[in-house]
This record gives C-alpha cells, structure tokens and sequence, in this order.
C-alpha cells in the first residue's frame, strides 16, 4: 500500500520518488530499488494484465466483488448489496454473470456443457471470422451450445430511431431479429448467415432479397425492424455488453469467461475442451452438422423456444 503515500503531485513517479516514499515507511533504499529492478516484478505486473485481460476489464477502475464485476461501483448501497450476496453463498465465482440464452436463439444441446457466445458486429469482417471458427468447431462436437449477441459501437443504434435513420450494423442486426420474430431459431440463423455474407449497402430493397435468401417473406421482415421487440432484444444485448465491460468486438466468451485469443484455431478447441473437462463431460462424439444459410443442421430440435406466429 506504498501508492498511499506518494507525493500528491503530478511530477513523475521515478524511481527515486518511489525509493523516498519507500524510506518514509521505514524500508531499506537499495533493497527496495533491487525490488523495482527485478524481472520478477514485471512478471507479476503482466500477470495482472493477462488476468484483466482474460476476464474482460477494459478500462479502470474495475472492481469485483467474489469474481463479478461491477458495472456501477460508484453507486449508492451497491457494495453493500453485493457483499451481502456473497456472503450468502460464499463459493468462488458463485456471483459471476452467467452465460444465459435469454432471447432464445442459441443452438446446440440445451444441456451442452460449454456455451460459447460470440459478441458482435454482423458487418464486420472480425466478427466473420470469429463466427467461422466457432463453427468448424461447432459442426464437430455434441458437447457446444453456440449464442451470437449484438455489440455496437455506443450510440449506433438508438431505441427511439427508426431504421432507416440509422448505420449499416443497426440495420443489419434489427434484420436479424426481425428475421427471429417471423420464422424462429432457424430464420435467425438463416439471416445471420446471409448477413454475415452480405457486401452492399443494407437499403430496403437489399434488406429484402436477403430475407428472400433466408426464405423469409421480404414485407413482414422489412415491417419488423422497428417491432418493439426488435428494440428490446438490442438493448438487452447493448445492456449486457456494458455489464460485461465490453466495448468494441468481436468478443468471444467460453461458459461466461473471455478469451483473450481466439483467432486460432488450435486454441479456440483447447479451450473448449479444456470448459468441458472442468463440468467433468469426457471427450466430446464428433457429427458433421453445423450451421449454414440453410439453418442450424442438427440442432434446432434441442431448441425449445417458438417464433411469434408459434405463439
């Protein structure tokens, strides 16, 4: 807690302020500096790095409160609450944002022990390869529950905007859960993929070949995109990106913990196997299902949820 005791200045902090201060506490000059220069300090402070790294913090202050971040720390009673909570149940992580399909789009094995979401932005061409990677793991495992969430830039697509007021991403992702509320888990992922693969501007009479493409009736979809619930599936998703601390994508998260790398493949399956060793799953049975603009081959039927015209 040495930081407590430094000059209240805006004048460097060299290592001779840092060794005065160290002396002010009654700790020996040149043991200290030899600290200071110690490789051995540097890794811990990398170590630091990584770990904020791999748990999503991207800027500071960030605090956590037993392994859940704290998205408004500076608010009245908030620690008070969740340290309560804690103490209630004291397990480790016990009070982690948990990875929840609560719009019911997610594929794969509704018991499946590893849950893979993929924050992004349908229009960008990291969120592409992302989403392509995740798939050709996807299509050979029964052990993967796959979720795709939106993440866009902050004020990209405002609730109270209509459609063809806003950017190609707002436009791009209302279309795909406008595809959701008329045909279900497979017209989603119909439209995710053509989405995915669109290279035009998204204008009205593109929006409706591509609804075409996913075998969606190109009026309802265009009549969709500003349904209420369309905006309300957005905020969730903008809601639960800030929570999450995240604010440019694509992000990966594995069971409600970030990747730090995820552009490899080889590493991608680690993890994955590595999530489902630690829920005590054996090696996952390969399939050659998967998804493609067709829809989820395989998994829709583990799916329970129903479209609007369902309901």
């Amino acid at each position: 807690w040495l930081l407590d005791r430094l000059p209240d200045s805006d004048a460097p902090l060299d290592s001779a302020v840092l060794v005065d201060a160290a002396v002010t506490q009654g700790l020996e000059a040149e043991a200290f500096q030899a600290v200071l220069d110690d490789p051995a300090t540097t890794s811990a402070i990398a170590a630091d790095c990584r770990e904020a790294a791999r748990t999503g913090l991207t800027f500071v202050p960030a605090l956590t409160v037993h392994g859940r971040k704290v998205p408004a720390w500076n608010q009245p009673d908030i620690l008070d609450v969740l340290v309560e909570a804690a103490l209630r149940d004291p397990r480790p992580g016990a009070h982690r944002i948990r990875p929840v399909d609560v719009l019911g789009t997610a594929v794969g094995p509704v018991d499946a022990p590893v849950h893979v979401v993929l924050h992004g932005d349908l229009t960008d061409s990291d969120t592409t390869l992302a989403d392509r990677l995740i798939q050709e793991h996807f299509a050979r495992r029964t052990d993967v529950r796959y979720e795709f969430r939106s993440l866009l830039r902050s004020g990209a697509c405002p609730p109270d905007t209509p459609v063809w007021s806003t950017g190609e991403a707002c436009r791009a992702h209302r279309a795909l859960h406008a595809a959701h509320l008329q045909g279900g888990l497979v017209a989603y992922w119909r439209m995710h993929a053509v989405l995915l693969g669109n290279r035009e501007p998204l204008v009205p009479s593109r929006l409706a070949e591509l609804g075409r493409s996913a075998r969606l009736d190109p009026a309802a979809l265009l009549a969709a995109l500003d349904d209420p619930d369309v905006t309300a599936a957005l905020v969730r998703d903008a809601g639960d990106a800030e929570e999450l601390g995240l604010e440019q994508g694509p992000a990966v998260s594995i069971n409600g913990r970030l990747l730090v790398e995820w552009r490899s493949r080889e590493r991608l399956g680690r993890a994955l196997d590595e999530a489902a060793q630690q829920a005590g799953r054996p090696p996952p049975a390969r399939h050659g299902g998967g998804l493609d603009a067709s829809g989820p081959a395989g998994h829709a039927h583990s799916h329970h949820g129903r479209s609007r015209t369902e309901r």
